[in-house]
Protein backbone atom coordinates (compact mmCIF):
# COMPACT_ATOMS: atom_id res chain seq x y z
CA UNK A 1 0.00 0.00 0.00
CA UNK A 2 1.27 3.43 -0.86
CA UNK A 3 -0.01 6.91 -0.17
CA UNK A 4 0.30 9.13 -3.22
CA UNK A 5 -1.21 12.15 -4.93
CA UNK A 6 -4.34 11.53 -6.97
CA UNK A 7 -4.07 11.07 -10.70
CA UNK A 8 -6.65 11.94 -13.32
CA UNK A 9 -7.04 8.20 -13.94
CA UNK A 10 -8.08 7.71 -10.26
CA UNK A 11 -11.26 9.81 -10.43
CA UNK A 12 -13.75 7.05 -11.27
CA UNK A 13 -12.20 4.74 -8.68
CA UNK A 14 -12.43 7.51 -6.08
CA UNK A 15 -16.08 8.13 -6.92
CA UNK A 16 -16.81 4.42 -6.51
CA UNK A 17 -14.93 4.29 -3.19
CA UNK A 18 -16.74 7.36 -1.82
CA UNK A 19 -20.14 6.09 -2.96
CA UNK A 20 -19.53 2.71 -1.29
CA UNK A 21 -18.43 4.26 2.01
CA UNK A 22 -21.28 6.79 2.00
CA UNK A 23 -23.81 3.99 1.47
CA UNK A 24 -22.20 1.82 4.16
CA UNK A 25 -21.93 4.53 6.81
CA UNK A 26 -24.84 6.86 6.01
CA UNK A 27 -27.15 4.90 3.71
CA UNK A 28 -30.04 4.62 6.16
CA UNK A 29 -29.93 8.39 6.77
CA UNK A 30 -30.09 9.48 3.13
CA UNK A 31 -33.16 9.79 0.91
CA UNK A 32 -33.94 7.11 -1.67
CA UNK A 33 -32.11 7.76 -4.91
CA UNK A 34 -29.32 9.76 -3.24
CA UNK A 35 -26.27 10.21 -5.43
CA UNK A 36 -22.89 11.49 -4.28
CA UNK A 37 -21.61 14.75 -5.74
CA UNK A 38 -19.93 14.08 -9.09
CA UNK A 39 -18.51 17.61 -9.41
CA UNK A 40 -15.74 17.24 -6.82
CA UNK A 41 -12.26 17.87 -8.26
CA UNK A 42 -10.30 14.99 -6.69
CA UNK A 43 -7.00 15.66 -8.48
CA UNK A 44 -5.50 17.81 -5.66
CA UNK A 45 -6.20 14.97 -3.21
CA UNK A 46 -4.31 11.94 -1.94
CA UNK A 47 -5.12 8.24 -2.17
CA UNK A 48 -4.04 5.02 -0.54
CA UNK A 49 -3.32 2.67 -3.42
CA UNK A 50 -3.00 -1.07 -2.92
CA UNK A 51 -1.71 -2.41 -6.24
CA UNK A 52 -4.21 -0.41 -8.27
CA UNK A 53 -7.08 -0.75 -5.78
CA UNK A 54 -7.93 2.57 -4.12
CA UNK A 55 -8.83 2.00 -0.48
CA UNK A 56 -8.80 5.57 0.91
CA UNK A 57 -8.94 9.16 -0.29
CA UNK A 58 -8.39 12.58 1.29
CA UNK A 59 -9.00 16.08 -0.05
CA UNK A 60 -8.43 19.53 1.42
CA UNK A 61 -9.45 23.00 0.29
CA UNK A 62 -8.35 26.27 1.86
CA UNK A 63 -8.57 25.62 5.64
CA UNK A 64 -10.94 22.64 5.33
CA UNK A 65 -10.49 18.90 5.40
CA UNK A 66 -13.12 18.38 2.72
CA UNK A 67 -13.12 14.59 2.51
CA UNK A 68 -11.52 11.61 4.24
CA UNK A 69 -12.97 8.25 3.22
CA UNK A 70 -11.54 4.83 4.04
CA UNK A 71 -12.91 1.52 2.78
CA UNK A 72 -14.28 -0.57 5.66
CA UNK A 73 -11.76 -3.39 5.35
CA UNK A 74 -8.83 -0.96 5.61
CA UNK A 75 -9.86 1.08 8.67
CA UNK A 76 -7.77 0.79 11.80
CA UNK A 77 -4.54 0.27 9.86
CA UNK A 78 -3.13 3.79 10.24
CA UNK A 79 -4.10 5.14 6.83
CA UNK A 80 -6.56 7.66 8.29
CA UNK A 81 -3.97 9.11 10.65
CA UNK A 82 -1.39 9.37 7.89
CA UNK A 83 -3.83 11.05 5.50
CA UNK A 84 -5.03 13.38 8.27
CA UNK A 85 -1.42 14.44 8.96
CA UNK A 86 -0.95 15.24 5.26
CA UNK A 87 -4.19 17.25 5.31
CA UNK A 88 -3.06 19.25 8.32
CA UNK A 89 0.32 19.92 6.65
CA UNK A 90 -1.38 21.12 3.46
CA UNK A 91 -3.69 23.46 5.36
CA UNK A 92 -0.82 24.87 7.45
CA UNK A 93 1.30 25.32 4.31
CA UNK A 94 -1.48 27.54 2.91
CA UNK A 95 -0.91 29.82 5.91
CA UNK A 96 -3.91 28.84 8.02
CA UNK A 97 -3.43 28.55 11.78
CA UNK A 98 -6.58 26.46 12.20
CA UNK A 99 -8.00 23.55 10.22
CA UNK A 100 -11.72 22.83 10.03
CA UNK A 101 -13.99 19.94 9.08
CA UNK A 102 -17.57 18.79 9.50
CA UNK A 103 -18.79 15.31 10.22
CA UNK A 104 -22.18 13.68 10.67
CA UNK A 105 -22.90 13.77 14.42
CA UNK A 106 -24.10 10.17 14.45
CA UNK A 107 -20.73 8.98 13.13
CA UNK A 108 -19.19 8.60 16.58
CA UNK A 109 -16.27 6.52 15.27
CA UNK A 110 -15.17 9.38 13.01
CA UNK A 111 -15.68 11.99 15.72
CA UNK A 112 -13.61 9.92 18.18
CA UNK A 113 -10.89 9.46 15.53
CA UNK A 114 -10.58 13.21 15.05
CA UNK A 115 -10.58 13.90 18.82
CA UNK A 116 -7.77 11.33 19.25
CA UNK A 117 -5.81 13.34 16.68
CA UNK A 118 -6.19 16.63 18.53
CA UNK A 119 -9.36 18.01 16.97
CA UNK A 120 -12.15 19.55 19.05
CA UNK A 121 -15.88 19.73 18.53
CA UNK A 122 -17.00 23.33 18.09
CA UNK A 123 -20.62 23.44 16.97
CA UNK A 124 -23.55 21.14 16.26
CA UNK A 125 -26.15 22.07 13.62
CA UNK A 126 -28.62 20.45 11.21
CA UNK A 127 -27.40 19.52 7.73
CA UNK A 128 -28.62 22.14 5.26
CA UNK A 129 -30.35 19.65 2.94
CA UNK A 130 -30.91 16.42 4.83
CA UNK A 131 -31.66 17.66 8.36
CA UNK A 132 -29.55 15.21 10.36
CA UNK A 133 -27.10 16.75 12.83
CA UNK A 134 -23.59 17.74 11.79
CA UNK A 135 -20.63 18.61 14.02
CA UNK A 136 -18.10 21.28 13.05
CA UNK A 137 -14.63 20.47 14.37
CA UNK A 138 -11.32 22.33 14.34
CA UNK A 139 -7.66 21.97 15.22
CA UNK A 140 -5.05 24.63 15.88
CA UNK A 141 -2.04 24.23 13.58
CA UNK A 142 1.39 25.77 13.29
CA UNK A 143 1.71 27.97 10.23
CA UNK A 144 3.52 26.44 7.26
Amino acid sequence: MQIRKCRRSDVEGIRSLVAAVVCEVYGRMLPAGFEADRDTDWEPGWVVDGAGELVAVMLTGKDWLEDLWIEKGHRGRGFGGRLLAIAEQEIAARGFARARLRVVAENTAAREFYVRHGWREDHRHPHERHGFDMVDMSKELGRG
